[in-house]
């Protein structure tokens, strides 16, 4: 699979809705190889992340490799800590201004550049929690990340799909239980997962199926997650959240 069909897999989902990347969602499905660098740098974070990962490397930044270990983690992302290794990626990110540029000073060591980092450590959201009595910021971690779950069934445009949500008890953050959700396999002439049957297990992100994965994928995204959580809990425990 191409660089530019792992973005836009992983990348149309928030697109669609708006809120992050270029105006013209289409741009994501179109852009091409060529095109690939500039609709990259309209997301916030991806291309600094591209970057970090490829330079550490030996890679180039649109290597297939390093745009699907950013999203699902991996092998690449697993050998970096962003605080021992990260300087200057936390440079480019504060420079970059928008809304994470409060919380580079204090983070934890053991965190991996991937998306699971930029959600829970870099987007505001985590530092919402205790302050917001809707459920609106862990609504956002759980669907801005890309979570994981197993196809039970499919009908027509849309599949069932059984997976688990984040949970906050008011003092932590957890993965609950599984239970089945209504997830878009396609829309219109969009299909962003290639074939899917019941039983393959899928990545999710935001309201989409983004593609099957292989049971190594999924041991690199679960231990992400676990990692990720496992520290916003200890940065909200001691406070270390904007």
């Amino acid at each position: 699979m191409t660089a530019t069909d792992i973005f836009a897999r992983y990348a149309y989902p928030p697109n669609e809705l708006g809120f992050c990347g270029p105006a013209d969602s289409g741009e994501v499905l179109s852009c091409g190889l060529a095109g690939l660098e500039a609709t990259a740098r309209c997301f916030e974070g991806t291309w600094p992340y591209f970057e970090f990962i490829a330079t550490h490397h030996g890679l180039e930044p649109l290597d297939p490799r390093v745009v699907e270990e950013y999203w699902l983690g991996g092998a690449l992302t697993e050998s970096l800590d962003v605080r021992v290794d990260g300087a200057g990626l936390l440079g480019d990110l504060a420079r970059a201004g928008g809304t994470w540029a409060h919380s580079t000073d204090d983070l934890l060591p053991g965190m991996s550049p991937d998306h699971n980092f930029h959600v829970f450590a870099i987007y505001p959201w985590l530092g919402l929690l205790p302050r917001n009595l809707s459920d609106q910021p862990r609504m956002v971690l759980d669907r801005c990340r890309i979570r994981w779950g197993e196809v039970v069934a499919i009908d027509g445009d849309t599949a069932t799909v059984a997976s688990a949500a984040i949970e906050w008890d008011g003092e932590r953050l957890s993965l609950g239980p599984r239970r089945n959700e209504a997830v878009v396999l396609t829309k219109g002439p969009i299909r962003l997962a290639g074939e899917v049957s019941p039983g393959d297990v899928v990545a999710l992100h935001w309201d989409w199926i983004c593609g099957a994965i292989s049971q190594e994928q999924l041991g690199h995204l679960r231990r992400s997650t676990a990692t990720h959580l496992d520290i916003a809990n200890q940065r909200l425990e001691l406070g270390l959240v904007g």
